[in-house]
């Protein structure tokens, strides 16, 4: 059979190269019908007369879910749909998201996003993606997200015995510390690189 696909770019600022004239033209030309609420649920609709060249990032990425949203498709691809807004946006981005998934069983969804809690909140299972540029890629199999995201801590993957990291991250906040001088959320954390 056929699958239809429908995908959110990551690169959502050369959408003006696709897209011309205001929001609202966009709208008549990409909007599905089942867009309903969704332009004012992303603060899409305060747009409308905006013309697409001068959307800010954050702008175009609200845009271009609510465009993915209201397509008809089986398999939904979002890469990076948290970048570029703030965090009740990436709640509301998510949530429209979501409802894909709830609104008709057969659909399946793939996101890719650096954004740990965006992917709590939008994903059931994770997966990791690692290689070398220009030299191989490969794809972990999948976790729940409570594992994935403590595996991503941790920095190892058991099932691909892979390490990305030499040290785990480890946020060990502690009374004493707390108590302290600067203390109380004063302290340094360090990223390993």
């Amino acid at each position: 059979g056929s699958c239809k696909a429908v995908v959110k770019a990551q690169h959502v600022e050369q959408l003006v190269r696709v897209w011309q004239g205001t929001v609202r033209d966009v709208w008549s030309q990409e909007l599905g019908p089942a867009a309903g609420d969704l332009p004012e649920e992303l603060e899409v609709a305060l747009l409308a007369d905006r013309e697409v060249a001068n959307l800010s990032g954050g702008e175009l990425q609200r845009l271009a879910i609510a465009v993915a949203c209201t397509q008809a498709a089986d398999l939904y691809m979002f890469d990076e749909p948290s970048s570029f807004l703030d965090v009740k946006q990436r709640l509301h981005a998510v949530r429209a998201i979501r409802r894909l998934l709830t609104a008709d069983e057969t659909h399946a969804l793939l996101a890719v996003d650096h954004d740990l809690a965006t992917l709590d909140y939008l994903c059931d299972h994770l997966c990791f993606l690692y290689g070398a540029p220009g030299g191989y890629g490969a794809v972990s199999a999948p976790y729940s997200v409570g594992q994935g995201v403590n595996l991503f801590l941790d920095g190892f993957i058991p099932s691909e015995n892979f390490r990305f990291r030499d040290e785990p991250l480890l946020f060990n906040g502690s009374p004493e510390a707390e108590a302290e001088p600067g203390g109380a959320g004063g302290g340094t954390w360090q990223y390993p690189a």
